[in-house]
């Protein structure tokens, strides 16, 4: 990050709607799947079905 972008107490997105899991692993150098499970159980999870999800994946995924 730049000086001055952002300051402590600030919020930021690590992860979401603006920010691929697969463009935060490239900067780090590592793959999607090492980033997301290396989060653990400290963070908050919502899981979204993407818009064309077929209806035997909705009823399989975590709520």
């Amino acid at each position: 990050m730049p000086d001055g972008l952002i300051e402590r107490g600030s919020f930021v997105e690590m992860l979401g709607p603006n920010v691929a899991a697969c463009d935060l692993a490239a900067y780090a150098e590592t793959i999607d799947y090492e980033y997301l499970t290396g989060l653990g159980g400290r963070y908050h999870r919502r899981y979204q079905p993407l818009p064309d999800a077929h209806p035997a994946a909705l009823a399989a995924s975590p709520t």
